[in-house]
């Protein structure tokens, strides 16, 4: 098969304007007719599942690289994760998008506001905080402008998310043979990101997660709330063409070794795909439907009495304001 000659940038560009399934697959035809969203029913290698079928993105990872756990958690654990991101991680002591033009007060009532919103109109409802939140930053702060998690603050990683980190490595191990969990990886911070659905512009870009200290250590990926296409690139915008992943509600990607250094983001978010009711009704569910959240975690940390080695042991610890017991379903 003659495999394809569109970049990442090429895949990306054309994904942007789409915002349902079946606008994604015509898009990725426009560029190569040989090019498919891959929609996997089970979990699985990404090694194996390129192999296993005709495609014409040319990243190659090796096995371990790329696991996918579809369908890892269940609906009642997405909406208790998102409860608790909703009530416990959007406001002091963790970092968020709107640190710098609202007071800790506005934000520690985010979610109640948006609840107390929820019977006013669409284009009310939208002007709430909880719908401009682009991003929260838990356990080591991470500093957008720089680049860096040096010379950030921290604030305790809450418990529910070192234990999604540890379990997805474990899992990821029985799919492939893997040792990850086996090697002593520490969940030191965790990004959360919002894709609101009355913004065309909540996207995220092909990017690098090339600042950590130890470059090859697993990033875990949770899906909750509306899926998207998930790019998958190599280590060039140019010369690799990527693979296009369709990521829903209770999916975690986990990528370590080589792909721990490629370039992946999320060029559209499929809001299309379910029925939302004209009027949001408050609660996490409905929330679920008009919002995608994507929960990053990594280890950050370096050298033993470095800088962020210190903020890391804070960040270790348990939020004592959270008993979330979240529930792991077993991969497929």
């Amino acid at each position: 098969m003659c495999k394809s000659n569109a970049g990442y940038t090429d895949v990306e560009r054309v994904l942007r304007s789409c915002s349902s399934e079946e606008e994604v697959r015509a898009a990725l035809r426009r560029v190569d007719p040989q090019l498919e969203l891959i929609d996997c029913q089970k979990s699985g290698d990404l090694a194996d599942i390129l192999a296993a079928r005709p495609n014409a993105c040319t990243i190659s990872p090796s096995r371990s690289a790329v696991i996918l756990l579809r369908r890892y958690l269940s609906e009642d654990a997405v909406e208790r994760i998102t409860s608790e991101i909703l009530q416990h991680c959007i406001s002091s002591p963790h970092s968020t998008s709107l640190d710098p033009i609202t007071t800790p007060e506005e934000r520690s009532d985010m979610f109640e506001e948006y609840q107390q919103m929820c019977g006013s109109n669409r284009t009310e409802l939208n002007t709430c905080l909880l719908r401009k939140l682009r991003w929260s930053s838990l356990g080591v702060h991470y500093d957008w402008t720089r680049r860096s998690y040096r010379g950030t603050s921290s604030s305790d990683m809450p418990q529910w998310v070192c234990d999604i980190y540890h379990n997805a490595l474990k899992a990821a191990d029985d799919i492939c043979g893997s040792r990850l969990a086996e090697d002593g990886y520490q969940a030191e911070a965790a990004l959360v990101n919002f894709f609101h659905s009355h913004r065309s512009s909540d996207r995220l870009g092909g990017h690098k997660d090339d600042v950590e200290a130890r470059d090859h250590s697993p990033l875990v990926i949770l899906a909750l709330g509306l899926p998207c296409t998930f790019l998958l690139g190599g280590d060039s915008r140019v010369d690799v063409t990527p693979a296009p992943i369709l990521f829903s509600s209770g999916d975690v990607l986990v990528l370590s070794r080589e792909a721990r250094q490629w370039f992946h983001g999320v060029p559209t978010v499929l809001k299309n795909s379910v029925d939302r009711p004209h009027h949001a009704d408050g609660s996490v569910e409905d929330f679920l439907k008009r919002t995608r959240l994507s929960v990053s975690i990594r280890e950050v940390s370096g050298d033993e009495g470095s800088e962020v080695e210190e903020f890391t042991k804070r960040a270790r610890r348990q939020d004592t304001e959270s008993d979330t017991s979240v529930e792991i379903v077993d991969c497929r």
